[in-house]
């Protein structure tokens, strides 16, 4: 009747376009893919996590690559999208995603150490351990405060860089990690840009520019 389609009309304008999104994905019944897809569109190894509640999809990125998490991974549910400068080792285990995600601070500081350690190692710097240096000048840990010109001696000095790590991180956090929080579900195509030389950064894109970023796409970790 003409009452029944005003009332289904209005009800349409009333939905916002991730519920809309829901609603078609829910009807269909269908696998949708892209619920969101994360790309590491910067020159670092990136950990992703999808935070729904008190779990989580995640996956270690390499630059170029992509995890592609559908609707039915993420459940119907809100969630936030986390992304930390990390490496494969930083993936946490099964009970760790249980546990408050408080706990990801260990993600990039994790990594923060081993880099901090690498320039310590001296030799020719590049990727992280490059962008690192620049940032360690004037940071004090473990008692001691470094010196861009010549980190090798302060961080070895340092518990082997756990504390320069947490200094580091404290400091210049936003460079390390970010996260994109209260997401509907739905089609959504997001962009990991920036880091350590400047703040991390998770971007809305199209999928036709998504296309042209990625060369590898993995499915999640549950």
């Amino acid at each position: 009747s003409a009452l029944t389609t005003h009332f289904i009309l209005k009800s349409q304008t009333m939905l916002s376009p991730g519920l809309i999104g829901t609603a078609v994905a829910k009807s269909t019944g269908k696998r949708k893919d892209s619920c969101p897809q994360v790309i590491n569109d910067t020159d670092y190894d990136i950990v992703v996590f999808e935070e729904r509640g008190v779990l989580f999809n995640k996956q270690f990125l390499k630059p170029g690559e992509a995890v592609d998490i559908t609707y039915n991974q993420t459940g119907g549910f809100l969630y936030s999208v986390h992304a930390v400068i990390g490496d494969e080792n930083s993936l946490p285990t099964a009970w760790t995603s249980f546990k408050s995600f408080a706990a990801a601070s260990a993600v990039p500081c994790a990594f923060i150490c081993d880099v901090a350690v690498a320039v310590a190692s001296g030799g020719t710097l590049a990727g992280p351990a490059l962008a690192m240096a620049s940032l360690l000048d004037g940071i004090v840990g473990g008692g001691c405060v470094i010196g861009a010109a010549e980190p090798a001696a302060g961080i070895k000095v340092a518990d082997g860089g756990a504390a320069i790590a947490a200094a580091l991180y404290k400091e210049y956090k936003p460079r390390f990690a970010v996260r994109k929080c209260h997401n509907f579900p739905g089609e959504r195509y997001l962009a990991i840009r920036g880091g350590m030389t400047t703040d991390l950064e998770l971007v809305d894109i199209n999928k036709e520019e998504a296309k042209k970023l990625v060369n590898t796409i993995k499915k999640p970790i549950p």
